[in-house]
């Protein structure tokens, strides 16, 4: 039995697996920026662990490069500086995030 979209998504977006990324936003566009039960989402998830070619198309895919997580508001861009990812971080302040 496969799992909902959001799921394949996010996994997708936790692991770095570009493919299943791209290929579930072409069948469901509308979830790149759907907040999942912790209040995460595709781009932050991504950005947590550093995943740039993944971050790299949920840019270039309309991600909304300043959604915060909800109920904390913590951005991409802030999970990305608390974890390290410094190649992240550049791609995320050259990209528009709010610092």
């Amino acid at each position: 039995m496969s799992s909902a979209p959001i799921d394949q998504l996010l996994s997708a977006c936790e692991t770095g697996d570009l493919s299943t990324v791209r290929a579930v936003l072409h069948t469901n566009p509308h979830l790149i920026n759907q907040h999942d039960t912790d209040g995460g989402f595709p781009l932050y998830w991504s950005c947590q662990y550093g995943h740039l070619p993944v971050t790299r198309f949920l840019l270039q895919s309309s991600a909304q490069i300043n959604q915060t997580t909800v109920p904390e508001k913590q951005s991409a861009l802030w999970t990305a500086s608390l974890n390290g990812q410094s190649e992240t971080v550049t791609l995320l302040i050259e990209c528009g995030a709010q610092v």
